[in-house]
């Protein structure tokens, strides 16, 4: 059998592409791994956010909510990838009806810990997404309709959708 040129091109790149993914393999690009080391909370941050955190809830469960909003918002400026801070500003927002950021922050929250979804999780915060959505909804959606061009308002709605896809068991 003879080779003519182009065989020996198309050889050459399929050698070149089978390199490629053994090195992007053995390399760990784009695995879940580095994804979830990344988004990692620091533990010696934690630790000095518990009592943050534990101060914030305590003001939001006495009803000073804007208080509680300004700790959250300070504790997750911090912490970024602390889902419980993000889990309990989103409560606040809500409870103040601040909604944009209500979802925003029950996003965050699920997309760096996916048991604020889930039922069997002793941190499940599904039903107060869920009153949240019901609530916030129908404002998204008419303001959509006012300005269809309305940027804002659809990064609102795909938080809603994707708070829905997430309760609902789906994939991110």
């Amino acid at each position: 059998m003879k080779l003519d040129k182009f065989d020996f091109i198309v050889i050459s790149a399929v050698t070149i592409l089978a390199a490629g993914a053994v090195f992007y393999g053995a390399a760990g690009y784009g695995t879940q791994a580095k994804a979830e080391a990344a988004a990692r909370q620091d533990p010696e941050i934690a630790a000095q956010m518990a009592p943050k955190i534990a101060e914030a809830k305590a003001l939001m469960n006495s009803g000073q909510m804007r208080q509680a909003a300004g700790d959250c918002k300070e504790i997750c400026l911090a912490d970024p990838a602390d889902a419980s801070a993000h889990a309990l500003y989103g409560q606040v927002c809500s409870r103040l009806q601040d909604y944009p950021d209500a979802v925003k922050e029950f996003r965050m929250c699920l997309s760096l810990d996916a048991d604020y979804a889930d039922s069997k999780s002793r941190k499940f915060i599904g039903k107060i997404i869920k009153a949240t959505i019901k609530e916030c909804r129908p404002q998204f959606m008419l303001a959509l309709s006012k300005n269809p061009n309305d940027k804002e308002a659809a990064a609102d709605m795909e938080n809603v959708h994707y708070l829905q896809r997430m309760l609902a068991g789906g994939c991110d």
